[in-house]
């Protein structure tokens, strides 16, 4: 008959003791002794560590969970998990658990891994560090736009106006086509394309861009690439909204589509615009000012030339200016009068310059016989400089005059 006998020494019990069996079947006894040493036990350190996943997605929240370490240990089964290298503060321990620590800085496009160095300290506080290679998993982000100038755009009703406030952005898009979506509802949208930009429905309300970043912001930000033009009648409001929409075209998840608005303010012309622009509505709103104030005979500043001429010449109406004047110009012993003046590009403006010698009513004349009228030279400001010389000499015994006006047309 076998028997087994279990014996375990206490705790910190380390030396030899003797050991007495002693077995008997109820009629002979027999007894034998052996001396048993117990030795102090060598602990075994940890020899390996694993991880059970090793790879993130960039751009993860902080306290997001890569992984649990796992220690291999012939003895032990507890242990402290510690980074002796985070990966520049990108990662960090919890427990066994490997944590996200500055999701920031997981760029897949300018980092597609990291290493850490992770170690494993058991219960006899013997250690076994590794370095361990943490694969960043590129995700598709979401594409951007960059406002240059978020300010109300003002236009003429009719008039094409450029856009160039708009720049569009993906941070992993490359040279692949992305999609932009333009919509306003009280004008139409038309662009100047290159053979490098796909345009859709040109020319109305809603039209639609495709082709890489770069193609799509030379058009954007080039003069003329982009133009609006309000088509409603008279005065009034509108707002441009973008829709860009990446196509999902590189990472994890699907296509990221994002919007912004423009503020679009239209006038019925370019003077109710000025008007817009040097008087408040509260002056604008109160018709006893019209004679005084905003009216288009008004001289507020009271410097002798009414708001349509201050319009004209682009000089203030709040503060006096000097009256445009004219000049003498000499042919030969000939003296003749001359008027040259910068004046407003508007075609709603007409500039009418008449000569007399008697400035009583009805002798008055701008006939080709009696002015000459120069062509205008475009000063590319919106103003263009005009010349009027009269046809007919002045002397000391005859005076001639010379007079001007403008008049709008279109205007209700």
């Amino acid at each position: 008959m076998n028997r087994t006998a279990a014996i375990t020494p206490e705790v910190d019990q380390i030396g030899e003791a003797t050991i007495t069996l002693r077995v008997s079947d109820g009629a002979l006894t027999n007894s034998t002794a052996f001396v048993l040493s117990v030795l102090q036990r060598t602990p075994g350190a940890p020899t390996n560590i694993v991880l059970s996943s090793a790879t993130v997605p960039e751009n993860s929240s902080n306290g997001f969970v890569v992984g649990t370490f796992t220690a291999i240990d012939p003895d032990s089964t507890n242990h402290v998990f510690a980074l002796l290298d985070s990966a520049g503060g990108r990662f960090s321990v919890q427990g066994s658990d490997l944590l996200v620590e500055a999701g920031a800085l997981l760029d897949f496009e300018t980092a597609s891994s990291h290493e850490i160095l992770v170690s494993a300290t058991d219960s006899d506080n013997l250690s076994f560090s590794k370095t361990l290679i943490i694969q960043v998993l590129n995700v598709n982000e979401a594409p951007t736009f960059n406002v240059v100038d978020n300010s109300i755009l003002e236009t003429v009703t009719g008039l094409d106006t450029p856009m160039t406030r708009l720049q569009v952005g993906d941070p992993d898009a490359g040279t692949n086509s992305v999609s932009l979506r333009l919509q306003v509802t009280h004008g139409i949208l038309t662009i100047n394309s290159n053979l490098l930009t796909t345009v859709t429905n040109n020319g109305t309300s809603d039209v639609t861009l495709s082709g890489s970043l770069t193609n799509l912001n030379v058009l954007l930000e080039s003069i003329g690439g982009l133009l609006y033009r309000a088509t409603a009648l008279g005065s009034g409001t509108d707002l441009l909204t973008a829709t860009l929409d990446d196509k999902g075209h590189t990472g994890l998840g699907t296509n990221q589509v994002i919007f912004t608005t423009l503020g679009i303010r239209f006038y019925r012309s370019a003077y109710e615009q000025w008007l817009h622009a040097v008087f408040s509505e509260e002056e604008r709103n109160d018709s006893t000012l019209e004679a005084t104030v905003w009216g288009v005979h008004a001289d507020p500043d009271g410097d002798g030339i009414e708001n349509l001429a201050e319009y004209a010449l682009g000089t203030s109406a709040r503060e006096p200016d000097a009256k445009p004047a004219s000049s003498f110009i000499m042919d030969g012993d000939k003296k003749y009068l001359s008027l040259e003046i910068n004046c407003r590009r508007d075609p709603n403006l007409r500039l009418s310059v008449e000569v007399a010698g008697d400035i009583a009513a009805g002798t008055w004349s701008s006939a080709d016989s009696d002015l000459k009228t120069f062509a205008p030279i475009d000063l590319n400001d919106g103003f263009e400089r005009v010349r009027f010389d009269d046809r007919t000499a002045t002397s000391d015994a005859e005076r001639r005059f010379l007079r001007m006006r403008w008049t709008l047309e279109n205007e209700e």
